[in-house]
């Protein structure tokens, strides 16, 4: 089980139990864990190429970050984007963070690969469709997308 950051945990967040290894929600490795943030695949969801970038500890927004923290992340989101492009000859890759939803109120970026065959219908924050899909992508398939990612990484 994996010791958060300074040992902030917050009780009923969602973000924190997937951390410490509880309800996580990459059915595969973790992609990249760095001193304060690590890096899943979501599931369920309808494309590869979803990453979850959170924080270690429990923290809300961005302003709380450490200067530390924005570096890593910095880093992160660099080599993140750099590998989805490679891997899924993606577009673009998405960043984005709202982290209100329930159980969700704690800072975690989202990072989608746009890809060439994109359907327009999720262009945009229209792309929270493909999240939570009833006809998810196999387990399976993004376990070991999952574990492929981490070893390029």
């Amino acid at each position: 089980m994996l010791e958060l950051f300074d040992g902030l945990y917050a009780p009923g967040c969602r973000t924190c139990e997937a951390n410490s290894g509880q309800n996580r929600i990459n059915p595969g490795p973790t992609i990249f864990e760095g001193d304060y943030w690590l890096v899943e695949h979501a599931y369920p969801v309808a494309i590869k190429g979803w990453l979850v970038i959170a924080t270690k500890r429990h923290i809300i927004a961005p302003h709380e970050l450490t200067t530390q923290e924005f570096m890593e992340y910095s880093g992160i989101l660099q080599r993140s984007s750099e590998l989805l492009h490679q891997e899924l000859n993606s577009e673009k890759e998405y960043n984005m963070f709202f982290g209100e939803g329930g159980g969700f109120n704690h800072l975690h970026y989202h990072l989608v690969a746009k890809t060439p065959n994109w359907s327009e219908n999720y262009s945009g924050a229209k792309v929270f469709g493909l999240l939570k899909t009833p006809i998810p992508l196999p387990r399976e398939e993004i376990a070991a997308f999952s574990e492929y990612l981490k070893s390029k990484y």
